[in-house]
């Protein structure tokens, strides 16, 4: 391969996120067909993993989860393109950021039958999807899977789901369910869980909390 055919294929790679966030902006009717007509023309190139996962995770963070459904059809009946882990986990955490717990669970059904696994980008995608629509017990569930997957959730991921209990009036119980389940709590997570101790004046708990810190 030439060096004037690798940067003209490059090229087509580095402008294709500008391209799909444009439509996304201004033509999100169209963007199927002018996306599909244009992974056509470069096939060689762009029909890929690399490419499908970029488009997803584009149209994913736009929150139109229509048209991401609309692509991920299109790439397997029209492209044959194999869905790949990076690409579930993309739709995965589209449908978790706009709030269909019931379509994370439809899906990762489907990733397994894939025989495929969620890394830890893949859960973290869907935490914190499902913690900007305030799903406190889906955020739990997914902390819990997450750590019997054998993976660490990150620690600013613990913190914002207990103040998101918090908003929700559940962060004692949910601070008691994630000891149970033997979550590491990092200092972050400890600070806010005593800050609500101070505001709900739950002397009793603010002392369990500084014991378990001191032991931890």
């Amino acid at each position: 391969m030439s060096f004037q055919h690798k940067f003209e294929r490059q090229l087509r790679k580095d402008m294709l996120k500008p391209v799909v966030q444009a439509f996304i902006d201004a033509e999100p009717e169209a963007l199927v067909d002018e996306m599909i007509g244009h992974l056509q023309m470069h096939k060689d190139a762009l029909v890929n993993s690399w490419s499908g996962t970029m488009i997803l995770d584009t149209v994913a963070r736009s929150g139109n989860v229509e048209v991401m459904m609309d692509l991920w059809d299109v790439f397997q009946k029209k492209l044959n393109l194999t869905r790949s882990c990076s690409m579930y986990e993309v739709v995965l955490g589209g449908f978790a950021s706009a709030g269909h717990p019931e379509k994370v669970a439809e899906f990762e059904a489907l990733m397994r039958k894939d025989r495929l696994k969620l890394s830890p980008r893949g859960h973290s995608l869907i935490i914190k999807g499902f913690l900007k629509n305030g799903l406190v017990d889906d955020v739990f569930k997914r902390i819990v899977a997450m750590t019997k997957s054998g993976h660490v959730v990150p620690a600013f991921a613990v913190a914002q789901f207990l103040r998101v209990a918090a908003e929700n009036g559940k962060a004692p119980p949910m601070y008691e369910r994630l000891l149970d389940e033997g979550i590491l709590l990092g200092t972050e997570a400890v600070t806010v869980i005593l800050e609500e101790c101070v505001k709900s004046h739950d002397a009793k708990l603010a002392r369990q909390v500084e014991q378990h810190a001191r032991n931890a």
